[in-house]
């Protein structure tokens, strides 16, 4: 494993909890990552967080093919340097492995105000193999393109007309987009698994989180360009995985914009 480094406890195929540390002053997806100059735990790191724990507790040699109901409910943001250590609790059910990552909340000055809050939560669905997915007609590609300009320095960063969220390496793997009627078109390049992982085992990182964090950031761009709505992701019905991806390889991506709720879009 990458993330989950060390087994607070383990009832063997039936429920464990998984010590994650996160220190924002050496990790790629804290310090390249930032909400309003904050670093903030990306989305993709906690599922990857509960992909390994998923597979640990499995301990049978089935993989990772997809994820379910999953809901962010906080940010785990780093105010101050100091490291932050959440913990993963994975629990087998006849659904699949029932995930949590949760983290103690504390103020801007160190001081605990929450134990064990609730960050984000997921059913991880496991297996042998991949499964390939249905095809699914995309609509004629567009003949014009848009290069998606990164910010340069999150210090001087316009929120949030510039960008909603900094994205330095390695959360970079959008290229292009094109809007079009309804949704939006992207290119992907897929990043090196050990651009995200910094100093922690590449090999042992499961998800292709920095790929799918540049599907986040396409969905942010439609939402933003369509709506003018600016907000973090909140929930996924499902993400399914038909196949690895190769590092370097390039990926088309369509989004649609399929409903607006109350309080927030759905694509």
């Amino acid at each position: 494993a990458s993330i989950v480094d060390t087994l607070d406890s383990l009832e063997p195929g039936r429920r464990l909890v998984g010590l994650a540390p996160f220190d924002p002053t050496v990790e790629p997806f804290l310090l390249e990552h930032r909400h309003q100059g904050t670093p903030i735990l990306p989305a993709v790191v906690g599922m990857e967080s509960m992909a390994e724990a998923a597979t640990i507790l499995a301990a049978d040699g089935r993989r990772v093919v997809g994820l379910k109901h999953m809901t962010v409910h906080q940010g785990l943001r780093f105010h101050t340097e100091r490291s932050q250590r959440a913990r993963v609790i994975a629990e087998a059910t006849a659904d699949g492995v029932r995930c949590r990552l949760d983290a103690d909340f504390c103020d801007r000055h160190g001081r605990l105000v929450e134990p064990h809050r609730l960050q984000m939560d997921a059913t991880l669905e496991l297996a042998a193999e991949f499964t390939p997915l249905p095809r699914v007609e995309l609509g004629p590609q567009p003949t014009s393109w848009t290069t998606h300009q990164y910010v340069v320095d999150w210090k001087t960063m316009k929120f949030p007309e510039e960008a909603r969220v900094s994205h330095q390496e390695p959360f970079q793997a959008l290229q292009d987009y094109a809007l079009v009627d309804g949704g939006l078109w992207a290119l992907l390049v897929v990043p090196a698994k050990s651009q995200i992982a910094g100093d922690r085992s590449a090999d042992g990182w499961l998800l292709p989180s920095a790929t799918i964090d540049a599907g986040l950031l396409a969905a942010d761009l439609m939402v933003w360009h369509t709506l003018q709505i600016a907000d973090l992701p909140h929930s996924f019905d499902r993400i399914r995985l038909a196949r690895p991806l190769r590092e370097g390889e390039s990926l088309t991506l369509r989004a649609w914009l399929r409903e607006r709720p109350d309080r927030s879009s759905r694509a």
